[in-house]
């Protein structure tokens, strides 16, 4: 409902219904669009405010794609970490060892590469008391990002992945082998929760 600018009344007239009705009832409704705990308002015009329903845990509000309306979505996090220098072929071993200050939800993991060749990476994860993380700290499971005599690798399945990796905790990169490639990109991809 639509905010309707009050007329101006003068003194000794009298107050119609259909006045009350407009300027106090239908004014103080336009002023409460929420409906449910939680809601917030927002203007669509100088005289219209809408209701913006609760979004879910963990999203964040934002603007839409027309910078139009508030919306909520996902609070994206990405990682995208080179393995290699482009000249000398990707060795085995610890290539990082990186803090992640927020607690995050892994939901992809994507290996890239302009080369054709094969790679195996295994994550580990643990807390900063007990940096650095180890082989038994894996994340991966048996579902261990991988490329095969190709260029590419994506998974957003992660298949008995431990996904959800807490604040302060340490992810360290580890290559477990490799052939033929000078360089490969490990993108981790999710959402701050």
């Amino acid at each position: 409902m639509a905010w309707t600018p009050p007329a101006t009344f003068t003194a000794g007239v009298q107050a119609l219904a259909s006045w009350m009705n407009t300027y106090v009832r239908d004014n103080l409704t336009a002023l409460w669009a929420g409906t449910t705990p939680g809601d917030m308002d927002y203007y669509s015009s100088s005289t219209t405010k809408n209701r913006f329903a609760m979004g879910t845990a963990g999203q964040v509000v934002r603007a839409n794609s027309a910078a139009s309306a508030p919306e909520f979505g996902d609070n994206a996090w990405e990682l995208s970490l080179p393995l290699g220098n482009a000249v000398d072929l990707v060795t085995t071993g610890i290539k990082y060892d990186i803090e992640i200050p927020q607690a995050v939800t892994i939901d992809r993991v994507t290996l890239t590469s302009r080369e054709t060749g094969s790679i195996v990476v295994d994550l580990w994860v643990d807390t900063y008391a007990n940096f650095p993380p180890i082989v038994a700290d894996t994340i991966c499971a048996s579902a261990k990002p991988t490329i095969s005599g190709a260029s590419k690798y994506q998974d957003a399945t992660l298949t008995g992945w431990s996904k959800n990796i807490a604040a302060g905790s340490f992810l360290t990169v580890n290559v477990t082998s490799v052939a033929t490639f000078t360089q490969c990109w490990v993108h981790i991809k999710g959402r701050k929760i």
